[in-house]
């Protein structure tokens, strides 16, 4: 398309500084202080996890960790959550994030009876 002098479409210098979008109105923000009561997102692992354990994929390993866990521990197989986690991985052919393996872990305990202190843990820093 050719440049048409006489076009102000074509002429952004004509309508001056004060009519390009940026400098528009600013938008509104609530105070500093205000306290927001609910974030629309989870940052935390444990909202990832929450989250992911509600998909079908978060059920299906979940319950094949529990399986396989159940099996090792009926064998006297030394419980490895990671190795338990590789495993499922393998299995079911899914995408599971390393920091879901200690949760799947204490998860598993509270689900199942038998594997109650089968799991070697570390005391949780983080929420």
């Amino acid at each position: 398309m050719r440049y048409d002098r006489d076009d102000p479409e074509y002429r952004p210098h004509d309508r001056g500084v004060r009519g390009l979008p940026m400098f528009g109105e600013w938008p509104t923000y609530p105070p500093a202080d205000a306290e927001q009561d609910a974030l629309p997102l989870d940052g935390t692992i444990q909202g990832a996890y929450a989250a992911w354990l509600a998909t079908s994929d978060g059920e299906r390993a979940f319950r094949a960790f529990g399986m396989m866990a159940q099996r090792d521990a009926r064998d006297g197989v030394r419980l490895s959550a990671k190795s338990i986690t590789e495993r499922v991985r393998a299995m079911l052919k899914l995408k599971i994030n390393n920091s879901f393996t200690a949760l799947l872990a204490r998860d598993a305990e509270r689900s199942w009876p038998e594997l109650r202190g089968q799991f070697e843990k570390r005391e949780r820093t983080a929420v």
